[in-house]
This record gives C-alpha cells, structure tokens and sequence, in this order.
C-alpha cells in the first residue's frame, strides 16, 4: 500500500512511526535473509512463498513520505485506448474496413471552411549533411521573405529552427525586422519552436526538453518573445504520448501528425475520432490535453493534401507546370477559361474529405520536401490559387484561403464551442508505425547503435556541464561565463541536431551519419571542455577530464592514466546526481602497482584484466575502488605509486576449464581453472548462476525474493531482409552459437565479474560489492562487433520463470507503456522503442532492464521474456527513399559498446488490467545511474571538493540547470511517480523543500520564479527565503534564477 502525506500532523507522525517501525523490521529480516543467501540458491521459485506473504503485510522502501503519493492510472477515461485499438482492432482485423457509418458522430452539413497552409518540410541531415542542405533552406526563406512582404495575402509555416537560425544570423537588420513583422502579423507561423522535429521513438524525454527549450529561448531572444502554439510532426515514423506532453507543459496545446499505422488512422476516421484530444494516463482531468489532427491520408504531399484522389490533387501542385509530371493530367495555369471547372474539381475532392471529420473545419497542407526554394514556385502557387480561392468563395458550399495553423485550429475550436460538442479522447501512442504500402517501421529503433550511444554519452557531459558550471556561475567572471555559455550552447545544439528523426534514428545516408558522429564527438569535446573550465572556477586548480571515447570510431575506450609513469595522479569524480549514492569507480591504469587513497588515508582497491576492444590487454590493468558519491559534489582520490599497496588487492582470475581459445594475461595475474560449477559472481545482495556450456546468465538468487529463472542468450534473424527503416525477416531467431570460445571469472572485494568471449561479442556481467540498490543489480557490458556479416539482426535474449507476466517499456524514458505480442501480426509488428528501459512484471516480482543507449524490443510471452536487438547489417535498401548506391545501404557500422542493468525486486501485488506503470526508486536510480555515470577528471594536484548538497527525493529527476538569456539559469525538474511497493532499499530520502532550497542557497541564488518549461514567468519572482517548492506527480517544476 502507499504512505499517504497528509497535512494533519498526528497523521503524519503516525505514518512516519509506523514506517519507520516496519523499515527496522524489514531491515533485520532483510539481513538474516542475506546471510542465507546459499540456501535460497538451492531452493525452488515455488519455495519463497513466506517472502511474498511479508511483502503483502507490508512493505516500504526508505524513499521519503513525501515521495510516495501514489501514482495515478487512467485506464478507460478516453474514449479510444491505443492498447485496445492495436488489440482489438489491428490484431484481430488486419486490414480495417473503412466504415463511417459506424460513428456516433456525424458529419457537419454547415458551409466549408478550409484554410490552404503553404509549407516545405527541410530535413537537417538525410540525403544530404545539415550544411549542405543550408543552401536550399537558405534559399527558401530568402524567397520567403521577398514574396511575403509583397504579397499579403499569402502565408506560410516554418518548423526547423536549425535551420531558421543559420539564416538569420546572416540577415541584415532590415530584414530581420520585417519577418519579426510577419511573424506578429500571423501570416508567417513558427511552429513547434524546437530547435529541430524531433524523433519520437530513440528520445530520451530530457533531451526532447532541451531541444524545445533551445528554440523557443532563441525566438525569445531574436523574435520578440514570439510563442508558438502548434506542433507540426509530420514525418517521424510513429508518436510518443510522451512528447505532445512535454510540449504541453511549454504552452502549446495543438499538434498536426500524420504518420500513425495506416490501419488506425482508418479506423479512427471510420469513428470520425479525429481531429482527438490526446491524452495522458495520469491526466484524470485532461489538465494536459493537446488537441491532434492527423493529415487524413498516407503522406504529407500534396498528392495526399486535398482528397482521396492523388491524380486531382496533383493537378493543384503548380510546380508541376515547369517541373515534374502527374499521375493522372498535369497541372493547368488558372485562367477564365478553366476557373470554374478546377474549381469544382478541388471542391469535390474536399467535399469528400469533409466526410472523414464532424466539423465542418478543413485544414490542406500544401507543400514537400524542400520546396518552395525557387522563387518561380512561390508565385505559381500564389497566382494560381488566388483566382480559384475567388470562384470557390462566389458559391455556398466552401469559404477558402491561404492561412495558418493557428487559423485552423481557431475555426475548429470555435466550431466545437458554438455546437456543444467536443472532439473525441485518445490515450496511449503510435508505435509501431505501419505506412499505407503495409511496411513496418520498426528497425530504425536500433539501426547504427554507435551514433545512438554516442548521442546518450554527449547528453551525459552537457548536463554535467550544465549543472557543475550553475554550480559555479556566481563566482565567474564575465570571460569565463561568456566561455563556457557558448561552448554550452554550440554543444547542446549538437546534441538537438541530432534528436532529428534522420539522426538518432540512424535513417541518414552514410557520409551523412558519418558527419553527425564527427559532430557528437568534437560537440563533446566541447561540454568537456566547458565542464574543465567550471571546475577551476569552483576547485582553483587545473583539472583534466578523462576522455571515455578517444576516437570517433570507438564508443568507449579508457584513456590511460600513467601512475607508473608519472608517480602520482588526483582524480575527482563528479556525481551529477542529486542522490547519494555509492558505487564503484574503475580506471584504467599503466601498472598494479598502486594505492587509492583519501585524505582518510588508503582505500581498498582491486585490479582486474582490463579488455580492450574484446580483448585482454597486456599493459594495462582496471582499477577499481569504492566510493560514497554524495548529491552533486565531487569526491578526490589520489593514485599512486607503490610496490606493496597495503588496500590494493590483485582480483583472483578463474579460467574455465573448456576454453576453447587460450587467454593470455599479464604476469600480474595467476590464472586458476575452474568448473562450472564454480562459475558464479556473488556480494551480500545476490549471486548469479550460469549456463554449463554458455556461461551465459541463467538464475538470480536474492534473499529477498529467492531464486528465480533470468537466462540470457544471444539470438540472431538470418537472411534478414530490410534496411535503415524497416525490420523484415522471415523465419524466428536462432542462437547465435552454441558456447562461448573463451570465458573467466575476477573476484576480488570491490566487485566479482564474468567475462565471455563469442564471435562477434564481448561480455561482461559484473556484480559489485556495495551498499544501496546498485549491489541489487547484475550489470552488463557488451561490446558487439558485427562488422563482419550479413542481413543479420542481432538481439540479446531474457527468458524468465515469471508467470501471467506483465511486459512494459519505456515512453521516451518518461513514462512506462504496456505492451503485447500479436502473433498474427509477424515479428516485425511486434517490436517496440525501448528508449531506457523495459519491465517484466508479475502479482510479486519485477524484472527491470535498463539501457544506456536505445533499442528496439520485443514480448516474448512464451518464455516469460523479452528480445532486444543489439545491432543491425542490413545490405539492401528497404525502398523508403535512401536508395541504392554504396552511400546509401546502412552498412558503415562500428563495434559499438553497451550497457544494461538487471534489477530483480519483490514487490506488492499490482493490478493486472493497466496500460502504464511506474519504476521504483530502485528502477529510478538504475537508469540515472547507466545514463549520468560521474564525470571524472584528473589533476596534479588535490583540488578543493565541491561540497555535497542535501539529496533530492527518489521520484525527482534533475533534468538540468542551464544558462539562459540575461545571465540567468533555468532550473528544471520533474517529478516522474514512483510505485513504492518493493523491497528494494535505496537511499535517495530526502525532502524536496530541504533538497531544493539547500541546492539553490548553496549556488548564490537570491530569487526564483516559477516559469513554463521553457522559461515564460508564471509567478512573479520572489526571494528564494520565502519560496515553498511543490512538485504535483508528473508535473515539471522550472525556475528562473537570479543572483542579485
């Protein structure tokens, strides 16, 4: 059950009492079971029953009262549910009968009114780089700006603002004055005002938050504080429930799609359900609903604009007078003589669109990719259009014009305010995405992994960046903030580049992905360079952060510290965490011979085999050590020297005895064989039991929850047949190989590991000897290398014991979606974004994975589990518009490195017929810790430590604490809902009021005020003494601060 805070204070001391009663109760039981913890491995999943009858008793995890509101769920408050849709109606049906006379809701017989909206879709990086593409899209707004200001009655939309501002930094004064006229006036609309159309299926929701705030913070700056209103998405290849939210919560309420599963759009139009009001599943009010059309038929063209008949409304694409051909007749130049007859033949194709909607409201996007960059084109649309607007407009049947999406929506929503009415209600989301031709979009969820960790590994360091330079703002000067803002800023607008839904996805031509990893690696170099300059501000010493990526063809490879060489190196670790947390620190070093140690004196220390690029290295060595990383603080280790370390332990090594291949190790290690039976990694926590003849992961023993089935595997799709898009294949997975060539053990007192060498893979499993849920948790390593084979797909495989298993996974990292297997529907229909992380769950157990990089997953019902892919060669074109040459087949991959983290928990009883959940602390700080590991940086010298801060509690994520316009930071965090029934102990405890004011007095700041997500005051600014923080579930919380 949940602790509820209540306001009355004998309540609340009661329920404090009482949970700190059963939380020394559970610790003492927690204990003995550890202790035991051989005896549960001996023991049947069926033998753990008087565990799960003390978790239904009661149980609590030491989150703070304050953390465990319960969280809400929604099932059944919208009208039409995704999960029952793709159930229901997709599985069952297939292709869905087109019927609108099964609607409740009717068409309007009222007059027409129809906005015609002139548009170019600008892709930053697909067939072409960004830069090179800035020729066209420079050209376009060019023509924009010389066409508009002469021609008023004609308007256009514009989304990317990459691109917009690499115009605008070119424009003269004059110029820029006229489109910030154009813009008040309305006829020229930003739209989205993120910096690009973001992916919805790879993101990671605090990038998604970045990307909005760095475009709207320039229209801010540049635009007169222009606000947009809608959100255009019209080419990414299926839709989060995730993002139209975070949007929401920047003040934008009203989006246009388009590319939904052709068979839902159907059947939603069948029920007239669109335009619908979207909404969330914590969102029992609709508080944040965004009003979503969705273009009505395959694409955004404006062969698909005006109505059912492509070949019609070709013939309404005056380009094609000089350019190009139609289906059906080209276009004609509208003059008298034809007026009245293309007149008609666009009503009547309206007309007929009219009938898929209960309004009376028409939108028609007119436009392309890339077009409108010829100045030509800009008055044959204009020209052509006026004259047919004009013979439309003479009769009763349809008013017409040029116009917005603001126009639309207005004329819509007024339609449903004066007739009662409202539009339908819609929850859940749009993956995975099938286009009209039956293709299914759901191999971009992994395509080239090596840009998507590249990605998540530069998110890491700009918001450490961030926030250790807010740490340091109040004290920097002017040169140095003026530094580090505009190294922030180039590397943070990198990083929303690459959010792009040709970038993350990995859906680019090669040298155009090849230019976005230069990008990300040297946008990297960047943050860390910023992030060095913020800790001398704070530290007074020179520091050096060390780089996990030395090349742009390697996702993680230690630098090598010189302690032989150099006698003695200080290394700091940041925590950009606002938790304490404990964890282990490895290194990669040039000698054994050293000691770690503290002002306190020597700390215990291990050495290990350090594996470089699936291999062991013969002159370097992994040092590994403990340490207690307090809340946004750094933590000082000084290494050095010494031919007899006194805490300094050399790891045990245990070669199994059936290698296939020899290992040759450093003299340091004495290599011992051992049986399989010996093949096993354990801390107080759990031990691991392995497969014979793999090695691989097969049971996890806990003394909390007892002995349960977790088996990994490798499996591979052979003969695969799609490509950067599309997954096709046509036969089930198989085990990629029967054993592994090569396998070991290191044990020592900081951490015990397993390692294991396949064709093309490397693995580590590490379980490490801490305090916290961290020691909960078997963590994996991979480094997969498929350079070398063909149409292969490579997926990581976990079979369970679970039984009546729930399966959900992540909603761009925010929020938790439940997900089924339709066998009817074929392999490639039932994959889905795991952005961070996918859960396992049953009446008592939970089985969490999480990801430091994204992919795509799979159900896997009949063993309990779950496939994930790995990695993707694909040698042929899957016809979605990369093509065929050498440049274009997603063959360029790289060994790329990866992380996940198992976490097994027993937890209370949960309802079985919900559509969304929520992690547990512990499942909270599993991802954080995967995603934000501590920033290391080394120095000659012992710097000064940044003290620790008061820990926030376990259901807050720290999004970032960025530099804003006038010297100010913006301060986001949100408040993402926790399930506290578990027994998994974590030590994030504190309380949001104390955490928050402590953080904030500690960085100088004197005043705040609530702002939107993107900046726009709410409240007026008040003095931080007099501030009471509150954070509802599932709210952000933003603050604008200031130091004077």
């Amino acid at each position: 059950m949940y602790l509820r805070y209540g306001r009355r204070k004998g309540r609340t001391a009661l329920i404090i009492i009482v949970g700190i009663t059963i939380l020394t109760v559970y610790a003492i039981g927690y204990k003995s079971g550890a202790s035991s913890l051989r005896r549960y491995d001996n023991e049947s999943n069926e033998s753990i029953d008087t565990m799960d009858i003390f978790v239904r008793e009661e149980m609590v995890a030491t989150v703070g009262v304050e953390a465990c509101k319960p969280s809400p769920h929604n099932n059944g408050a919208a009208e039409f549910d995704m999960f029952n849709v793709y159930r229901e109606q997709v599985a069952q049906q297939g292709a869905i009968p087109f019927k609108s006379d099964q609607s409740k809701r009717h068409p309007s017989v009222d007059k027409l009114k129809v906005f015609v909206l002139p548009f170019t879709h600008v892709d930053p990086g697909w067939l072409q780089t960004f830069d090179s593409y800035s020729k066209d899209t420079d050209a376009t707004l060019d023509n924009m700006h010389n066409f508009m200001t002469s021609h008023p009655n004609m308007t256009f939309m514009w989304a990317e603002l990459a691109f917009f501002e690499r115009w605008w930094r070119k424009q003269s004064l004059e110029v820029r004055e006229n489109v910030r006229r154009l813009v008040q006036s309305g006829r020229l609309e930003i739209a989205s005002g993120s910096w690009v159309m973001t992916d919805e299926a790879n993101v990671y929701y605090p990038i998604t938050v970045d990307n909005i705030v760095e475009g709207h913070q320039f229209l801010k700056e540049e635009l007169g504080g222009v606000t947009p209103s809608v959100v255009w998405s019209n080419d990414p290849f299926g839709y989060s429930n995730s993002i139209p939210y975070i949007f929401t919560q920047a003040g934008l309420k009203r989006a246009v799609i388009n590319r939904i599963h052709h068979g839902i759009k159907r059947y939603l139009q069948s029920q007239r359900a669109i335009p619908f009001r979207w909404r969330q599943y914590f969102d029992m009010r609709g508080e944040s609903d965004m009003l979503t059309h969705v273009l009505p038929y395959s694409h955004y063209d404006i062969l698909n604009s005006c109505g059912p008949n492509p070949s019609i409304c070709c013939e309404f694409d005056f380009k094609r007078l000089t350019h190009w051909s139609c289906p059906g007749p080209k276009p004609k130049a509208i003059d008298a003589s034809n007026v009245a007859i293309q007149a008609q033949k666009l009503l009547s194709q309206l007309r007929e669109m009219a009938q898929l909607y209960e309004s009376n409201v028409l939108l028609m996007v007119h436009g392309d990719d890339f077009r409108y960059n010829m100045i030509q084109e800009w008055h044959q649309q204009h020209d052509n259009f006026l004259p047919l607007f004009e013979e439309i407009n003479k009769g009763n049947i349809a008013e017409i014009r040029f116009g917005t999406f603001s126009d639309y929506f207005k004329e819509l929503e007024k339609w449903y305010k004066e007739n009662g009415k409202k539009p339908a209600t819609l929850s859940g989301d749009f993956f995975p995405y099938k286009c009209a031709l039956g293709d299914i979009w759901s191999g971009y969820f992994t395509t080239r992994p090596f840009v998507k960790r590249q990605e998540r590994a530069l998110h890491n360091v700009v918001r450490a960046a961030d926030l250790i330079t807010a740490q340091a703002w109040h004290r920097m000067d002017e040169l140095s903030r003026t530094e580090v803002t505009s190294k922030l800023q180039a590397a943070r607008r990198i990083l929303s580049l690459l959010q792009h839904h040709d970038a993350i996805t990995g859906t680019s031509r090669k040298h155009v992905m090849q230019d976005y990893s230069l990008l990300l690696h040297n946008a990297t170099g960047l943050a860390r360079s910023a992030f060095e300059v913020s800790s001398v501000v704070l530290s007074g010493g020179k520091v050096h952060t060390l780089e996990y990526s030395t090349s742009n063809s390697e996702t993680e490879s230690l630098e090598v510290l010189k302690v032989e060489e150099l006698g003695r190196i200080v290394v700091n670790a940041y925590n950009s965490l606002p938790y304490d947390i404990e964890d282990v620190v490895s290194l990669r070093v040039d000698t054994a011979n050293v000691a770690v140690s503290t002002d306190a004196g020597e700390v215990k220390a291990q050495i290990e085999p350090y594996i470089h690029q699936g291999a062991v290295s013969k002159d370097s060595f992994l040092l590994a050590f403990r340490c207690r990383f307090r809340a946004l603080s750094t933590s000082s280790f000084i290494l050095s020297k010494s031919d007899s370390p006194k805490l300094t332990n050399i790891a045990s090594v245990l070669v199994h005895e059936d290698v296939k291949e020899l290992l040759l190790f450093p003299s340091t290690f004495k290599p011992e064989p051992i049986t399989s039976q010996d093949f096993f990694l354990e801390n107080e926590e759990l031990k691991t039991s392995h497969d014979n003849e793999t090695g691989q992961l097969s049971h996890i023993t806990t003394a909390a929850v007892g002995r349960t089935a977790v088996s990994t595997q490798f499996y591979k799709y052979e003969n695969a047949f799609g490509g950067a898009y599309l997954m096709r294949v046509r036969d089930p997975p198989t085990p990629l190989a029967s054993g592994s060539s090569s396998r070991f053990i290191s044990k020592g007192p900081i951490q015990e590991s397993a390692h294991l060498f396949f064709t093309s893979i490397y693995q580590r499993m590490i379980v490490k000897n801490v305090r916290g849920s961290l020691s909960k948790q078997v963590h994996f390593s991979l480094r997969v290398d498929i350079t070398e084979t063909k149409n292969t797909e490579l997926l990581l495989r976990l079979e369970t014991n679970l039984r009546g298993e729930r399966f959900y996974t992540d909603s761009a990292g925010m929020q938790l979606l439940r997900r089924q297997r339709h066998e009817k529907l074929g392999d490639a229909a039932n994959f889905y974004p795991m952005p961070s992380a996918a859960i396992l769950e049953c009446n008592l157990k939970r089985i969490t994975v999480v990801s430091n990089l994204p992919h795509g997953v799979s159900p896997q019902p009949a063993i309990h589990g779950m496939d994930i892919v790995l990695d993707r060669m694909l040698n042929q074109d899957d016809g979605k518009g990369l093509g065929t040459g050498p440049d274009a087949l997603p063959t360029d991959i790289l060994p790329v490195e990866m992380r996940f983290s198992i976490l097994m928990e027993g937890i209370i009883e949960t309802a079985t017929d919900v559509y969304n959940t929520y992690h547990t602390p512990a499942g909270h700080v599993a991802i954080q810790n995967v995603l934000y590991p501590p920033v290391l940086t080394t120095s000659s010298e012992k710097i000064v430590p940044l003290q620790a801060q008061a820990a926030l509690p376990c259901n807050l994520q720290l999004l970032t604490n960025r530099v804003v316009l006038k010297g100010q930071l913006l301060l986001t965090v949100f408040n993402g809902g926790i399930i506290c029934r578990t027994n998994t102990i974590t030590t994030c405890s504190g309380q949001l009021r104390q955490g928050l004011t402590s953080y904030l007095h500690a960085l100088g700041v004197v005043k705040v005020q609530e702002t939107d997500l993107v900046g726009t005051p709410k409240t007026e600014e008040m003095l931080l003494k007099s501030y009471e923080p509150h954070i509802p579930p599932y709210k952000f919380l933003s603050l604008l601060l200031s130091f004077s």
